[in-house]
């Protein structure tokens, strides 16, 4: 006999010998019973051996899955913290290069602004809140950030965090334009 892919193969040789207690026995010409019982088990038990193995190596792969998860998302969040504190750089430079630029308007010029100045924080404070609520995947691919394009790895922190740092994104880039405006507006 021989287990060759999860089948039991060979040729079967069986004799049933029964005794009772003074030693009579009988042997029986018919046994297509017996053998169906044999190979039932015989089948039962190869099906049992082949479960084993496959459970064994999807446990293997998962453990494996598992590791690479993590590895990604390590790595995922490594990207993020290193673009977030680019990102919260650029954010201080730009409120300091505006309050520089504010700074340098007279008393007059900042009292005709103020309003004007006023509405534009609050203008681009929710526009920025906006921007930053779409989803990744609603991102174009060309505007994916490197640390972006691990989103797959990402939990609900993560999420969370890229969301903020979008926010970011948009404060600066809001604050640029604004810097440029004001610089041209007396001049």
């Amino acid at each position: 006999m021989v287990l060759d892919n999860d089948q039991l193969k060979g040729q079967f040789n069986y004799n049933i010998l029964k005794t009772d207690q003074d030693g009579f026995s009988l042997n029986v010409n018919n046994q297509n019973e017996v053998i169906r019982g044999v190979v039932t088990i015989a089948v039962k038990a190869v099906q049992y051996a082949a479960y084993i193995k496959e459970n064994k190596e999807i446990s293997e792969r998962h453990v494996e899955q598992e590791k690479e998860q993590s590895s990604q998302k390590e790595l995922a969040q490594k990207a993020m913290d290193i673009r977030k504190k680019e990102l919260d750089d650029e954010k201080n430079k730009q409120v300091e290069r505006l309050n520089q630029t504010w700074d340098q308007f007279t008393d007059e010029q900042k009292a005709k602004l103020k309003q004007d100045q006023t509405d534009w924080f609050e203008k681009r404070d929710i526009d920025c809140k906006v921007i930053s609520q779409r989803s990744i995947h609603d991102i174009p691919d060309s505007e994916l950030e490197i640390y972006q394009k691990q989103s797959d790895y990402w939990d609900n922190t993560m999420r969370a965090e890229n969301r903020e740092m979008e926010y970011s994104k948009c404060f600066s880039k809001r604050t640029q334009e604004r810097i440029v405006y004001l610089n041209n507006v007396f001049n």
